[in-house]
């Protein structure tokens, strides 16, 4: 048991390295400009990977434990490989044409193709019960951008080796995919039940969407109403801060099963709240390792600490905190209760955007605050749908906050003495 939990364990971590690692490469050796169009790529892909699937990845995930949505996953897989197809073959059309914009579709197209297949392929894997592989497929968008940072690396064009990266991995996604379902690439199109797809995959496309949006909104934010340096600004402090999201992960992942199969609502609350306390642990661990400057001497970027990095860490704790209960929600067939609580948090950030507007003059600040405000009141509405439902989650709630409340008070200290 040991051995095995170690093969997965290391998997992972070689997975997840890549998810931490290469945009930080990317901000090393790239230039900002370069580096931050990269990031608003991902914003935008984050939000219309999710839509093209149509929930086809929550109706693969809980199908495959056991749920009524077993006997749809077969057709959300055909939906899932017909979109990341077409866009593939419209990215490559329009680059050959050489159609103006195509700067923009085609990174964005590729790698939404790319979002689409990591996260029904995961989906599957960690429903089958292959958390370590699930992470692998996970970290499919990572894992090409690192190959093409590398290729650049090499004297490569990086946008165009990031093109044809992304490109190999949706084909290699669309066989593992295939796979997995045992499904021959005839893809039985007239046999599949579509309208009952829609039913149940209707739930998961508004969530999945929703929170692409909630998640992606301050990079889309700075890219639209700023600059491509302040994506970057905000982006490279993020991704340092997200090493702290290996441990929800790690335990989501590999554990998945055991956790929302066929355990009790109660036995959960334990596991996933130790889970957002060793985030907390993490973030506070990769904040002391930037304050160190020890990353810097070997030339890698690093985020000056300070009230952004602060702020982060606190939206990192809640973002796993809400992570949990979305997959708390979902298992008890709440997809609508997880929908409302996700678009409360986004008007939420939305309202607090526009009514900070006046009163924080950096905008980068101004996003992360919002953003903690979103997840705040995401938060507050899964705990209450889940008390309705009879499956709290106290402990999480409490560890979250408690963790929250001490980055933010930091943070408020840090901005009192020093610039962001």
């Amino acid at each position: 048991m040991l051995l095995k939990l170690g093969r997965h364990g290391l998997l992972f971590a070689l997975a997840k390295s890549a998810v931490l690692v290469a945009p930080i490469l990317a901000a090393s050796l790239l230039g900002v400009a370069e580096y931050g169009a990269v990031e608003w790529w991902i914003a935008m892909s984050l939000i219309v990977g999710p839509l093209i699937g149509f929930g086809a990845h929550g109706v693969v995930a809980y199908g495959s434990v056991g749920s009524q949505d077993r006997r749809h996953i077969r057709t959300a897989v055909v939906v899932v490989i017909a979109a990341s197809a077409a866009l593939d073959l419209a990215s490559v059309a329009v680059l050959i044409a050489g159609v103006g914009g195509s700067s923009l579709f085609a990174p964005v197209a590729l790698q939404s193709a790319v979002v689409v297949l990591q996260l029904t392929v995961s989906a599957r894997l960690k429903g089958l019960g292959r958390g370590a592989w699930a992470s692998v497929a996970e970290s499919s968008l990572y894992l090409s951008l690192l190959a093409a940072v590398g290729l650049a690396w090499m004297g490569s064009n990086f946008v165009e080796a990031y093109l044809i990266v992304l490109l190999v991995a949706s084909v290699g996604l669309i066989s593992v995919l295939l796979s997995s379902v045992g499904m021959r690439p005839s893809l039985s199109w007239l046999e599949r039940d579509f309208r009952g797809f829609v039913r149940r995959g209707v739930g998961y496309l508004v969530g999945g969407v929703l929170l692409g949006l909630f998640m992606s909104m301050p990079r889309a934010v700075l890219g639209f109403a700023g600059s491509v340096e302040a994506v970057a600004q905000f982006a490279i402090a993020f991704r340092w801060l997200s090493i702290a999201i290996v441990a929800h992960q790690f335990i989501n992942t590999l554990f998945f099963r055991r956790l929302f199969a066929d355990s009790t609502p109660g036995s959960r609350d334990g596991p996933l709240a130790t889970t957002v306390l060793l985030v907390a642990f993490a973030a506070l661990a990769v904040i002391g390792l930037l304050a160190s400057g020890l990353p810097s001497r070997f030339g890698v970027a690093i985020p000056r600490p300070g009230t952004l990095v602060w702020l982060l860490a606190a939206a990192i704790v809640l973002w796993s905190a809400t992570a949990c209960m979305e997959g708390a929600l979902f298992r008890v067939g709440a997809i609508g209760d997880q929908s409302r609580a996700v678009c409360a948090g986004l008007l939420a950030q939305i309202a607090a955007n526009l009514a900070l507007m006046k009163v924080i003059d950096d905008r980068i600040l101004l996003v992360t605050v919002a953003w903690l405000i979103g997840l705040a009141t995401m938060i507050a509405g899964q705990h209450r749908k889940l008390r309705q439902a009879g499956t709290p989650l106290p402990m999480v709630v409490g560890v979250a906050l408690g963790g929250a409340v001490v980055a933010v008070s930091i943070a408020c200290l840090a901005s009192s003495g020093t610039n962001p």
